[in-house]
């Protein structure tokens, strides 16, 4: 009986020893995620949890438990400074989470709920004293220094609150105070500097026409509009602050002497731009409460709705998530702060719990920082070796891809970094080492070049006229036989749109009875093969989307839909506006008006692959101008199939473009219906099935 009860109790000392060990086992088996284009990508562990500092051992009768901590500061010095506003004091913390120290403020005026603190390099407290409406600077032992309170300023109205809560210390002495929509700004001796980095509230229309229009009692009545609040600041080693805000447009700002937000200038897009959750892809307002900064510029934000933690780099990529809140070792209830120390640990202060979680950085995280501190340096060749070794750890890890072709361009290795560009899916990338690549290949091989298009000019030219004459022929030919027009007729013949659109559409009507209806047929058809055969050469910066995710069903019926529709509308506007012209011959000449699609994005898509993003104008031009080519065939075949005038055909055109949305609406509600009808069939089928078998 003493033996089983000695394993036991061996057993269960190795269960709770082993218990962090597990704990972290734990945590790398469930990976955050990144929304990448519809797909969630996991993100290899990045942090570990290693421990939690829930009691900070007792000195000079001082409890070493935490109520209601409000924020977390980490100095030079590597101790822990926090705001434990729920016991009116100032904790010191070892690195180890030992108590170090306990400060109340003097004795005839105490602190009272301070709910933020910063200290500099040698130990000097600055605290938020909230409850007492005042920023108190402590000495390193703890002695009162000097108070900093409501400064007086003719620019401060006399009801101004100043109740400071999160602040920070320039190396000059300034001090940041988050105050609402900006951050007040006070200088060593107490005096009012002005306010930093207002987020612009944007023009709005109602609120213009009601300072025009309303009276003085509606205008008192309504909400004014203010800009986004800051949550809370932060400042790196070279004196920049840092923000969180809700500001939609950028909840992170990285803000300049002048107040001008450099951070998004600079980023490829705002952290939260798309308004959705990294982690699952759906609707998201971020409310972030901290932020800081390491010395080599990652920047780290606590979120508190989630309770996740999101580190960027200084151009806004998105290097890790992870935390959480939960029950599980290392999760959070009301996560308020997050610091990080020289080592990278990173320590997250829970309001809620009374604690500060710890996590620890992986190799991977690690190898991470280490490719982008080479990068920022200049040692290309090194980031790329680095970013390789990041892939051998996790081949899905985008960014890892991105730095490859950073670091490949920054060697002017044009080629290779078009392809790692392309892997990354990064057309912005590839746009500009393929500039580069082009303008090396034109410097070695400037005569050939020059041959070339020289000899695709004429090739050009020649088809062209081949093409005109070859219509013109067919046309002549058509019109004198008088016998039902052939496949291959009808087809010629419609090349002629390009060039003589008019006598084109007059044929039609010359031919009536006598038109093949199946040339048109064949048209649409290569109509879309060109669509697939565009999506498949049209240079990588200017597609439109990537054809592995394109559905050959989804672009035929978005491609021939409208046509299609079109002669439906168009037939029933005329047969009501007393047109002269017959379905069948609309449904020719609507064919024959995207004979211009087949041969300009056929040219497109090659000519696209000698383009960069910097020529997408000139591209567009084209790719918009043959659109804009093919409704006017439309509007002339309108007006030349029903002998209209141009008020007529005008008002027949419009017309036939309203019925055209109307008939895809009835098409989508009857879809939705028939949906709903199958639904409700199969329910009673499962109902009967449930009672009678």
């Amino acid at each position: 009986m003493s033996l089983t009860f000695r394993k036991l109790s061996f057993l269960f000392i190795v269960v709770v020893m082993a218990q962090p060990f597990f704990a972290r086992c734990v945590l790398a088996a469930s990976p955050d995620y990144i929304v990448a284009d519809g797909e969630r990508i996991p993100i290899p562990t990045t942090y570990l949890y290693a421990k939690t500092i829930y009691n900070a051992g007792a000195l000079g009768g001082e409890s070493g438990y935490f109520k209601e901590p409000q924020d977390l500061f980490i100095n030079a010095q590597g101790y822990l400074y926090v705001a434990d506003t729920g016991n009116n004091r100032i904790v010191k913390l070892s690195a180890d989470g030992k108590m170090a120290g306990v400060y109340r403020g003097a004795a005839d005026r105490p602190l009272q709920s301070p709910s933020g603190i910063f200290a500099d390099d040698m130990g000097d407290m600055y605290i938020a004293d909230t409850g007492n409406a005042r920023i108190v600077h402590l000495s390193d032992s703890g002695e009162f220094v000097e108070q900093f309170t409501k400064p007086e300023s003719e620019l401060l109205q006399e009801d101004f609150a100043f109740a400071p809560k999160k602040i920070l210390i320039s190396p000059t002495g300034t001090i940041y105070v988050v105050r609402g929509q900006n951050i007040m700004t006070i200088d060593a001796n107490n005096r009012f500097k002005g306010f930093l980095g207002q987020t612009p509230i944007g023009f709005n229309l109602v609120e213009a026409l009601l300072k025009l229009f309303a009276s003085e009692e509606q205008r008192s009545k309504r909400v004014k509009r203010t800009a986004a609040a800051y949550t809370n600041i932060a400042m790196d080693d070279k004196g920049i602050v840092y923000a969180t805000s809700w500001d939609p447009q950028g909840e992170i700002k990285k803000l300049n002497s002048l107040g001008n937000d450099l951070y998004q200038a600079r980023a490829n897009k705002a952290p939260f731009g798309e308004r959705l959750d990294p982690a699952t892809g759906e609707s998201f307002n971020p409310r972030f409460t901290d932020i800081t900064v390491d010395d080599r510029g990652f920047i780290t934000v606590l979120e508190e709705t989630l309770g996740k933690l999101y580190q960027y780099d200084q151009d806004g990529n998105l290097l890790t998530v992870f935390g959480g809140k939960g029950e599980q070792l290392g999760g959070f209830t009301m996560p308020v702060s997050v610091e990080l120390d020289r080592q990278g640990r990173v320590y997250v202060l829970d309001a809620a719990q009374g604690n500060i979680h710890v996590f620890e950085p992986t190799r991977f995280i690690e190898s991470v920082h280490r490719a982008i501190d080479f990068y920022s340096q200049g040692e290309y060749a090194e980031a790329f070796t680095v970013w390789s070794q990041v892939l051998t750890m996790n081949e899905n890890y985008q960014l890892a891809r991105l730095g490859l072709a950073n670091a490949l361009y920054k060697q002017e290795k044009w080629k290779a970094a078009m392809d790692s560009f392309k892997l990354a899916d990064d057309r912005g990338g590839y746009s500009k080492a393929f500039t580069e690549y082009r303008y090396q290949l034109f410097r070695h091989y400037f005569g050939v070049i020059v041959l070339a298009i020289v000899v695709l000019f004429v090739l050009f030219t020649r088809l062209a006229r081949k093409a005109k004459l070859v219509s013109e022929q067919a046309l002549q030919a058509s019109n004198v036989s008088g016998q039902r027009i052939g496949v291959k007729a009808g087809l010629l013949v419609s090349l002629g749109i390009m060039f003589h659109p008019l006598q084109t559409f007059q044929h039609i009507i010359q031919a009536r009875g006598r038109l093949n209806v199946l040339s048109g047929w064949i048209i649409l058809l290569t109509v879309l093969a060109i669509r697939v055969i565009y999506l498949l050469n049209v240079h990588y910066p200017l597609g439109d989307r990537n054809v592995l995710d394109s559905s050959l069903w989804l672009e035929a019926v978005k491609l021939l839909l409208p046509p299609l529709t079109w002669v439906i509308a168009s037939f029933f506007i005329s047969s009501i506006l007393d047109g002269e012209s017959k379905i069948g011959e609309i449904f020719v000449a609507t064919c024959y008006c995207m004979i211009p699609y087949i041969v300009m994005m056929g040219a497109l898509s090659l000519l696209s692959n000698v383009l960069s993003l910097n020529e997408s104008s000139f591209y567009s031009f084209f790719y918009d101008g043959t659109w804009l080519w093919v409704l006017l065939l439309f509007f002339i075949s309108l007006k030349v199939l029903n002998d209209y005038t141009v008020f007529r055909t005008s008002v027949a055109y419009a017309v036939s473009g309203l019925t055209m949305g109307l008939l895809w609406f009835v098409g989508l509600l009857g879809y939705a219906l028939s949906g709903r009808l199958v639904q409700f069939i199969d329910g009673i089928v499962q109902e009967v099935r449930t009672v009678w078998m």
